[in-house]
C-alpha cells in the first residue's frame, strides 16, 4: 500500500515538473520571437549598404531548469519597548538625584557660608578684611569649579554656578552693609556685574533658575544699598532698565516664569511706594513710570499672545486694566476721593478681566 502511494506521489510530481518545463519552453519561445522582432526593426533602421551580421544560434544540450526562488529571511523583530513603570522610576530618580538634591546641597552651602561669616563677625575670630576675602575666594572657587565641570556634568555645574554667584552677591552686601569696606558706588557696580553674570550664565546653561537668581539680585540691589536719599527717579529708571532686559530674555527663551516674577515684583514695588511714600509732588513721576511699566508689560504680553500663541491670563488682564484705569484717573480725577477712585479702578479691572477670558 505504501509503494502505491509513493508511485502516485512521484507520478504527480513528474507531471508538475513537466508542466513547469512546458511553461518555461513557452516563455522562452516568446522571448526569442521578441528578440527576432527587435532585430528586424534594427535592420530596417540601418542603411541598406550595411551587411547584416549573421546571428549565431545557441543550442542547449540540456533542458533549462528554472532557478529555485530563495526566500529572504525576515528581519529580526525590534527589541521590546521598556515598560512605562521603569521609565517613570528613572525620571523620578533623575529628578531627585540631579535636580532636587543638587539644589538643596548648594542652598545648604550658601547658608553655611552665611552662618560662618556671621559667627566670625560675632566672635571676632578674624579681621573683617580676611572674612570678606575668604568669602570672595569661596564664591570664585564655586564659579571656577562650575566652569571646569560644565562639559561632563552640566546640571551639577549649573547649580554650582548659581551658588557661586549667590555667594559673591552676599559677600558684597556684607562688605558694604556690615563692615563699610566698600563704597556705595563700587558695591552697586559689583552687584550689577554679578547680576549680568547670572543672566549670561542662564543663557549659557539654558537654566531658568539661574536667571531667577539674577532677577532677585537685580531687584534687591537698590533696597540693600539704599541710603534713604529720596531719589525715586533713579530707582524707577533702574527698575525699567532691568525689566527691559528681563522681558527680552523671557520672550526669547520662552521663560514665562521670568515675566510673571518681573511683573509681580515691579508692581509690588510701585504699589508699596504709592501707598506709603507718594506725595502730590510725585504726580508726574508716578504717571510717567506707571505708564512706562504698563506699556512694557503689555507689549510683552501681546507678543506672547500673538507670537507664542499664549492663552490669556485673567490675572494679568485684570491688573493691566487696573493700571490703565489708574493712568486715566491720575490725569482726569486728581481731586476725586480715594474711595471713589478705587471703585472705578476695580470696575474697569473686572471688565477687562472678563474680556481677557473671552
Amino acid at each position: 500500500m505504501d509503494i502505491r502511494e509513493n508511485i502516485e506521489q512521484l507520478t504527480r510530481r513528474i507531471n508538475e515538473l513537466a508542466l513547469e518545463q512546458s511553461d518555461i519552453n513557452r516563455r522562452l519561445l516568446m522571448l526569442m520571437k521578441e528578440l527576432d522582432k527587435l532585430k528586424e526593426q534594427a535592420a530596417s533602421a540601418e542603411p541598406v549598404a550595411k551587411v547584416e551580421q549573421p546571428v549565431e544560434t545557441i543550442e542547449f544540450s540540456e533542458p533549462i531548469v528554472a532557478p529555485q526562488q530563495t526566500h529572504k529571511q525576515a528581519p529580526p523583530p525590534p527589541p521590546p519597548a521598556p515598560a512605562p513603570s521603569a521609565k517613570k522610576e528613572t525620571s523620578l530618580e533623575e529628578l531627585v538625584g540631579k535636580n532636587i538634591a543638587s539644589k538643596v546641597g548648594i542652598l545648604v552651602m550658601v547658608i553655611g557660608i552665611f552662618i560662618g561669616a556671621r559667627y566670625a563677625i560675632e566672635h571676632n575670630l578674624v579681621s573683617p578684611l580676611v572674612r570678606i576675602i575668604a568669602g570672595y575666594v569661596s564664591g570664585a572657587a564655586l564659579v571656577v569649579l562650575a566652569i571646569f565641570l560644565k562639559k561632563k556634568y552640566t546640571a551639577y555645574s549649573s547649580v554650582l554656578m548659581g551658588g557661586g554667584i549667590a555667594v559673591l552677591c552676599l559677600i558684597t552686601y556684607i562688605a558694604y552693609g556690615y563692615y563699610l569696606l566698600l563704597p556705595q558706588a563700587a558695591t552697586f557696580v559689583l552687584m550689577l556685574v554679578f547680576t549680568v553674570a547670572a543672566v549670561y550664565a542662564s543663557l549659557v546653561y539654558d537654566k531658568v533658575f539661574i536667571a531667577h537668581l539674577g532677577l532677585v539680585g537685580a531687584y534687591a540691589i537698590p533696597f540693600l544699598l539704599s541710603d534713604n536719599s529720596g531719589r525715586y527717579i533713579i530707582l524707577f529708571s533702574y527698575i525699567a532698565i532691568i525689566n527691559a532686559g528681563i522681558l527680552v530674555l523671557s520672550f526669547r527663551k520662552y521663560w514665562k516664569s521670568l515675566f510673571y516674577v518681573a511683573f509681580a515684583a515691579t508692581w509690588l514695588i510701585y504699589l508699596v511706594w504709592r501707598a506709603w511714600i507718594y506725595k502730590e509732588e510725585h504726580f508726574t513721576l508716578a504717571l510717567l513710570f506707571s505708564a512706562l511699566y504698563f506699556l512694557m508689560f503689555y507689549a510683552t504680553f501681546l507678543s506672547y499672545k500673538l507670537v507664542r500663541k499664549l492663552s490669556s491670563c485673567p490675572m494679568l488682564s485684570c491688573f493691566s486694566g487696573w493700571a490703565m484705569n489708574n493712568l486715566t484717573i491720575q490725569r482726569k480725577r486728581r481731586n476725586t476721593s480715594g474711595c471713589l477712585r478705587w471703585r472705578m479702578q476695580l470696575c474697569t479691572s473686572l471688565s477687562v478681566s472678563s474680556s481677557g477670558r473671552g
